[in-house]
């Protein structure tokens, strides 16, 4: 009923609430790119909520006290960071604390039982903070810092500069750099397998090419920092030093990123394409019983068939 339906998205406050003194922290701290991923995975977790609210349930049970003081630990974190004068979220588990809120949230609307009905909503969260936290813990810059300088060495190499690479230093004529962990790309990597899952929750394909989304991001990830990487080698070797400033720090780095994403999103796209073949037979279906077969065969018509069938599959799932 409509009644149920607004009672379960006004039921959101609290979660809302969490969430945004979450994102009020991270504005304050600085981390303008950590900031727009939150937006992003905080948005696409949000969407699938709304999509399926709950409904108004009974007050009391150990579930709702337990997700009452999860809710509340995990804003009183964010106001004694805040009073800490935290200056960064590298490494740190603040970047957990929107899953926190969320499964707060659920354990005070549901229950322990609604846990599982969350998960996708919980993978997502995981996501925005988790990757890189176990990047972190298993010392995995390290060895991307090595492979990346030896990488952006043979892309020298490839592109005519004498170069030589030994350990996470790379050497041009005229200078040279080290790849420290800061430069490894953990965070773009990490980032990219993250809007992959989110890509894959929002715009499900085959669960045979959920590998080949994640490596795909992966490779993206790798192949821009490498490319970054030499070109902060010649940089630095030239006269360019005001250049080689802007793309070692972050607002040169996060144009790297925004060309990462944008060719993710063209591979995603490109996969998406090659599953719509299904789609088409029953676009074309359609559009010859309604519309006599006048309406051009768009690709985005064929995406929005796509969704609406997928939109179809996951409904007949829930009632199933």
């Amino acid at each position: 009923p409509p009644e149920a339906k607004m009672a379960g998205h006004l039921s959101l406050w609290p979660l809302l609430l969490a969430e945004s003194i979450y994102l009020a922290l991270i504005l304050w701290i600085g981390d303008h790119a950590h900031l727009g991923m939150s937006l992003l995975f905080i948005g696409a977790a949000g969407l699938l909520l709304w999509e399926r609210p709950l409904a108004p349930r009974p007050l009391g049970g150990w579930g709702r006290w337990a997700g009452s003081v999860l809710l509340a630990g995990v804003v009183a974190a964010c106001l004694w960071l805040w009073g800490q004068g935290l200056n960064t979220t590298e490494g740190h588990p603040l970047r957990l604390l929107p899953l926190l809120a969320l499964v707060g949230w659920v354990l005070w609307r549901e229950g322990w039982r609604g846990l599982g009905g969350r998960w996708r909503e919980a993978l997502i969260l995981f996501a925005l903070g988790g990757p890189h936290l176990l990047a972190d813990w298993a010392g995995l810059a390290g060895p991307l810092a090595r492979w990346g300088a030896r990488d952006a060495g043979y892309l020298l190499w490839y592109l005519g500069v004498e170069a030589r690479v030994a350990g996470p230093e790379v050497w041009v004529p005229g200078g040279a750099i080290l790849v420290t962990p800061g430069c490894a790309g953990t965070d773009l990597l990490t980032y990219l397998l993250g809007i992959a899952v989110v890509a894959l929750l929002l715009f499900p394909l085959e669960r045979p090419r959920w590998g080949l989304v994640l490596g795909g991001a992966a490779l993206c990830a790798y192949a821009v920092n490498v490319t970054r990487l030499a070109l902060l080698a010649l940089l630095n070797a030239g006269s360019g030093r005001a250049a080689f400033d802007y793309w070692h720090t972050s607002e040169g780095a996060q144009v790297f990123g925004v060309i990462a994403i944008g060719l993710f999103a063209l591979f995603y796209w490109r996969l998406t394409r090659m599953e719509l073949a299904p789609s088409r037979q029953q676009f074309q279906t359609w559009n010859t019983e309604e519309h006599g077969g006048h309406r051009e065969d768009r690709w985005w018509r064929l995406l929005l068939a796509r969704i609406r069938i997928a939109l179809e599959e996951r409904t007949n799932l829930r009632r199933s």
